[in-house]
């Protein structure tokens, strides 16, 4: 993915952006948000470096999860401002996402690309990153493996209880009904749950998780 990111943005220390919400069938990671626009940078830190995130919307979501090349993620940034990129390590990935309130809308989608070019890095350097030393034929091909038609829940088309809540259906049309919040499954599935800007109650474990029930 390292090599794919750099080789689309063109090279070192720089941004590529996907300008549309991508189709399920042409993902090229495995559970994209059709609600997000998102970039990409891979950044030399040797001799330091930095990315600036512009203002934006209060309303609107925009993150940058640094990911170092020990694919641990030490940090994420929200707030605007140039804000110094970790060294763990020395090459390091920059996931943006942006949100989308509604990706069906040209108008809304053109609204969010404004801004992504405010995104950007500086670095005092920029070697390659050394070769991959593996068996990449096969990493592809698990990669292919896994992925498959992928479903989305989000809060703009999510049918909500009175009290806040919702309930998720995770099957066919055939076995649940037309019933709200149903995401389509494939033979083999699995599904995650992922919660952005994390509230102390989800830190101190007073939320937790919903039990998965069993259709009959």
């Amino acid at each position: 993915m390292i090599r794919d990111i750099t080789a689309l943005a063109g090279g070192m220390n720089q941004f590529f952006f996907i300008l549309s919400p991508k189709p399920l069938d042409a993902q090229t990671v495995v559970r994209m948000n059709r609600e997000t626009l998102y970039g990409g940078a891979v950044v030399d830190t040797g001799g330091g470096a930095t990315v600036t995130i512009p203002e934006l919307p209060e309303c609107r979501y925009a993150s940058v999860l640094v990911v170092d090349n020990d694919r641990y993620a030490p940090v994420v940034i929200y707030d605007p401002g140039v804000r110094a990129i970790p060294t763990d390590t020395r090459f390091v990935m920059l996931e943006l996402r942006i949100q989308v309130f509604d990706p069906d809308d040209p108008a809304e989608v053109t609204k969010v690309n404004a801004p992504q070019d405010q995104f950007v890095t500086t670095a005092a350097s920029a070697e390659p990153v050394p070769p991959l030393i593996g068996d990449v034929t096969s990493l592809d091909t698990l990669r292919e493996q896994y992925k498959s038609e992928d479903s989305t829940i989000r809060s703009a088309n999510a049918t909500m209880h009175d009290d806040g809540t919702l309930t998720a259906h995770v099957c066919s049309k055939a076995l649940c009904g037309d019933v709200p919040n149903r995401l389509n499954t494939p033979e083999s599935w699995s599904f995650i749950i992922r919660i952005d800007r994390r509230s102390p109650s989800v830190l101190d474990s007073t939320d937790v998780l919903p039990d998965v029930v069993p259709v009959k």
